[in-house]
């Protein structure tokens, strides 16, 4: 009996020793690794890692990864399982990875605020964000006539509007997070309109130069497919942000490959790590009911990770 509850005992103390992380070894999705309030990141070794600022990239692998990676930076890292190239992140003898010194840029996470009319959106600093992480936002205006003004410390990375198949302006922005940041900010509309906003909050991108490479479309009666663009870097960060101007609220579903950062309604904002340096290929979202034609636009880029 002494034995039974000796064995009880070390399990116990083993979950209260262990991270937030699902009692798997393996993940497919980032949504896999998010447990105890922390969200993770499902590495391309099928291992969960989560933010660690201690790790020259900035995350960590969970204490039930598998074995040579559990509790491993992932920048770091004996072989990422086997060597998958991307964000599983290894040493090792990768030819992939160690052009930009070994980081990797993870995502922190992600604010939306929904449709409505109003004169003015606010959105908030992301959970967990921290100095220097690289935040990309946009904002979607029903109507092109409507401007939307920059705040303080953000810069406009792109603007598209359109009135023929549709009515829209979506103004992309970007912003590197300060100590000095405000809880809030306010983007203020020349005017009264519908609007909806989103956010995403990237670590370990680089300082000088955060975009390697940048396109952007419009669809008018097309897929929402986003053009090739081609990085310089190794390990580069790809974003899609897709918006549709119709207000269909299918719900949008990641471009393959790619992982969903925000899907709210009008909103769609996907990532992923290229391991080598190259063309992305196109990149091409759809709704719950499949590719149907829309009408939109896309801001596609590239970040570079810290060197």
């Amino acid at each position: 009996m002494s034995r039974v509850v000796a064995v009880f005992a070390t399990a116990a103390l083993a979950a209260a020793c262990a991270p937030s992380l699902p009692a798997s070894y393996h993940c497919a999705s980032d949504a896999q690794c998010r447990f105890g309030g922390q969200q993770g990141r499902c590495e391309t070794s099928g291992a969960c890692s989560f933010a660690d600022d201690s790790c020259a990239s900035g995350s960590r692998y969970g204490q039930l990864g598998p074995p040579g990676l559990a509790g491993v930076c992932v920048d770091v890292g004996p072989t990422d399982g086997g060597g998958g190239g991307g964000g599983g992140g290894g040493g090792g003898g990768d030819s992939d990875l160690g052009t930009t010194g070994g980081s990797h840029i993870t995502r922190v996470g992600s604010v939306s605020v929904p449709r409505a009319a109003r004169s003015s959106i606010t959105l908030s600093q992301v959970a967990g964000s921290a100095a220097g992480d690289f935040v990309l936002a946009v904002v979607l205006v029903s109507t092109s006539t409507v401007t939307v003004a920059t705040p303080s410390g953000w810069t406009v990375q792109q603007e598209i509007s359109d009135n023929l198949a549709a009515d829209y302006r979506a103004v992309y922005f970007q912003h590197t997070a300060s100590a000095s940041d405000p809880p809030t900010w306010s983007f203020t509309l020349s005017g009264s309109a519908a609007v909806v906003a989103a956010e995403v909050a990237y670590r370990n991108v680089d300082a000088t130069t955060p975009i390697d490479a940048a396109a952007n479309a419009k669809f008018q009666g097309a897929t929402f497919t986003a053009p090739s663009i081609t990085t310089t870097h190794a390990n580069d960060f790809l974003v899609t942000m897709f918006v549709q101007a119709q207000n269909m609220t299918l719900g949008w579903q990641a471009p393959t490959d790619m992982q969903v950062a925000v899907t709210q309604g009008d909103i769609g904002i996907f990532d992923v790590e290229q391991p080598a340096a190259g063309a992305s290929g196109t990149k091409t979202a759809s709704f719950n009911i499949g590719a149907v034609p829309g009408v939109g636009a896309v801001d596609f880029v590239a970040l570079v990770p810290k060197p």
